[in-house]
Formats: C-alpha cells, sequence, structure tokens
C-alpha cells in the first residue's frame, strides 16, 4: 500500500472518534451487525447504528442489506485489517 494512501487513511481514522474508530476496525474484522458490533465495542446497539447509519450518508460504510454493514472504500477496510489485526 503506497505511503499517500497510508497518510490519508491514518488522517481519516484520526478524524474519527474512539467509538468511531472501534466500529471501523470491527466492520474489518468480518463483524458486519450492529448488535454484534456494540456488543464488542460495549455500546448500545442503538449508538451503533446510528453512527453506522451517519458514516452510510457521508459515503464511508454500505448497508450491503438489513443488519450488514461493510465498508465503502475495500482499500481502507484493507488498511484497517493490516494496521489493527
Amino acid at each position: 500500500m503506497g505511503a499517500n494512501n497510508t497518510f490519508l487513511f491514518k488522517e481519516e481514522f484520526e478524524n474519527l472518534s474512539s467509538k468511531e474508530r472501534l466500529v471501523a476496525i470491527n466492520i474489518a474484522k468480518g463483524r458486519h451487525a450492529p448488535k454484534e458490533i456494540a456488543n464488542v465495542v460495549r455500546d448500545k446497539i442503538s449508538n451503533v447504528n446510528r453512527f453506522l447509519k451517519y458514516r452510510e450518508e457521508k459515503g464511508y460504510v454500505l448497508k450491503k442489506e438489513k443488519g450488514y454493514y461493510m465498508m465503502e472504500d475495500p482499500v481502507f477496510e484493507r488498511w484497517l485489517k493490516e494496521t489493527f489485526l
């Protein structure tokens, strides 16, 4: 992965709140259901859903089907996996 991508992704990641970071990392780890993510990050499902909806509107998260979310950008998702797994 290029240095430019790493710099951009790091900056994008750092602009997220701590809970948003945890949610993004967990999606990259293969947790796609709000309930599953909420259990791992120890937050309410409603808070996770609110974050996912907001990020979906901004184009960072894609709702594939009801209860299944994924990262919109597969390169960013790969960066998250490489950085945090």
